[in-house]
C-alpha cells in the first residue's frame, strides 16, 4: 500500500495512506469555531461564520497545507437535480471568506475543507453536492460552508483560492468553484478570462486577486484548518463530528439525517 507524507503548519506527518474514506470517523466535539460565530460551540452547528477569532491571524501563519492526492485533475462536466439546483441556490460570502451555500437560517451546517486539485473533492462537487442540494440544501434543512485550502505542492493553489473568494464577492463563488475544478488554472491572465466567462466585473475581480486582504483571508483559513486538525481533504464537520475522505452518498445522507433528528 502506498504511503503518503504530509506537511501541516511546518510539522511533517508520515505514514498516511491513500483513501476514499478513512476506516474511522472522528468525533471531535472540542474543535470550536472562531469567536463571533454565534452561540454554537462546534463545527457544523455554527451561525454567522463571521470571524476566525481565536484560531490565529494571518500574520503568524502563512497558509499552506500539503497532502497527497490529485495525480490528475477531476472531471467536472454537468450537474443535474430536481427543484433547487446548483445554478439557482443562494450563496453568500462571510467576512471570514467562507462560502455559504443555501438558506442561512437552515438548522444544520455542513462545513467542508476542500481543494480544486483533489479528485475526491471534485467527485463530491460533481456527484454528491447536487443530491445534497436536492435532499437537504434546497428544502432549507441544511447549508454548506466551503473553505478552500492552498497547497504547497500546487503553486497555483493560493491564486485559485483567491479567485474563488473574489468571484464570491460578486455572487459567483459556486460558479467559479465549478470552473476551477473543470480548468486547472495556472495564472492570473487565464483567471481573468474565466472571470469574463462568468460575467464578473473585471476591475473589481482583478483588484481583489491582488489584494493583501484577500491573501490574509486565505492565510487565516489555512491557520483555522491547521488549528482544527485538518490534514487531508475533503474533510467534513457536522454538529461536532469530523469525517475525513469521501463516503458513498447513502452514507452521507444517513449522516445528515441523523444530525437532523
Amino acid at each position: 500500500m502506498r504511503m503518503l507524507t504530509f506537511l501541516v503548519a511546518g510539522i511533517l506527518l508520515a505514514g498516511c495512506t491513500p483513501f476514499r474514506s478513512l476506516p474511522q470517523h472522528q468525533s471531535n466535539p472540542t474543535n470550536r469555531l472562531p469567536s463571533g460565530t454565534g452561540s454554537s460551540s462546534s463545527f457544523g452547528s455554527f451561525g454567522s461564520l463571521g470571524s476566525f477569532g481565536s484560531f490565529g491571524s494571518s500574520s503568524s501563519f502563512h497558509g499552506t497545507i500539503e497532502f497527497g492526492d490529485a495525480e490528475a485533475p477531476p472531471d467536472i462536466t454537468s450537474h443535474s437535480s430536481t427543484g433547487t439546483t446548483l445554478d439557482t441556490i443562494d450563496e453568500a460570502l462571510t467576512a471570514s471568506g467562507v462560502l455559504v451555500i443555501g438558506t442561512r437560517s437552515a438548522p444544520l451546517t455542513l462545513l467542508l475543507f476542500t481543494h480544486q486539485a483533489c479528485n475526491y473533492c471534485g467527485e463530491f462537487f460533481q456527484d454528491q453536492l447536487p443530491r445534497l442540494t436536492r435532499d437537504f440544501i434546497g428544502p432549507g434543512k441544511m447549508k454548506l460552508a466551503i473553505a478552500l485550502l492552498p497547497l504547497q505542492k500546487y503553486p497555483q493553489s493560493s491564486l485559485q483560492a483567491r479567485a474563488l473568494l473574489c468571484a464570491a464577492e460578486q455572487k459567483k463563488g459556486l460558479a467559479m468553484h465549478r470552473l476551477l475544478f473543470d480548468v486547472q488554472t495556472t495564472d492570473a491572465a487565464v483567471l481573468r478570462t474565466r472571470a469574463k466567462e462568468l460575467t464578473l466585473k473585471e476591475p473589481a475581480f482583478t483588484g481583489c486577486l491582488a489584494s493583501a486582504r484577500t491573501q490574509a483571508l486565505i492565510d487565516a483559513q489555512a491557520a483555522w484548518a491547521a488549528k482544527a486538525g485538518v490534514t487531508l481533504v475533503p474533510t467534513f464537520f457536522l454538529r461536532g463530528e469530523k469525517r475525513v475522505g469521501l463516503d458513498e452518498y447513502a452514507e452521507m445522507r444517513t449522516w445528515v439525517e441523523e444530525k437532523l433528528q
